[in-house]
């Protein structure tokens, strides 16, 4: 009786120990995981870095374009203003010309 229960006890030992081994391994496969789980995260996080910057970029670029635009419109608009006030001359000058050979046509006619 005792050989047996020495051989149930030896038997048990190695399936604990065994066990012990798989759970190590389990472990082992474990830590691996968590250790590429960080890497990837890593990565991640420095590529949403990349994106904020690029983002950041993007909303200058947009900042100065809008700066740009307001800057085109107001020239555009100055622009208007001397065209129509060249305009105005231009009018006003042949109105002028227009009066003077009136005045020729008479000073001719009375001739």
């Amino acid at each position: 009786m005792e050989e047996d229960e020495e051989e149930i006890d030896e038997e048990e030992i190695e399936e604990d120990e065994e066990e012990i081994e798989e759970d190590e391994e389990e472990m082992e496969e474990d830590e691996e995981e968590i250790e590429e789980d960080e890497e990837e995260t890593e990565e991640d996080e420095e590529e949403m870095e990349e994106d904020e910057e690029e983002m950041e970029e993007d909303e200058e670029e947009i900042e100065e374009d809008e700066e740009e635009i307001e800057e085109d419109e107001e020239e555009i608009e100055e622009d208007e203003e001397e065209i129509e006030e060249d305009e105005e001359e231009i009018e006003e000058d042949e109105e002028e010309i227009e009066r003077k050979m009136k005045r020729r046509w008479r000073k001719m006619k009375r001739r």
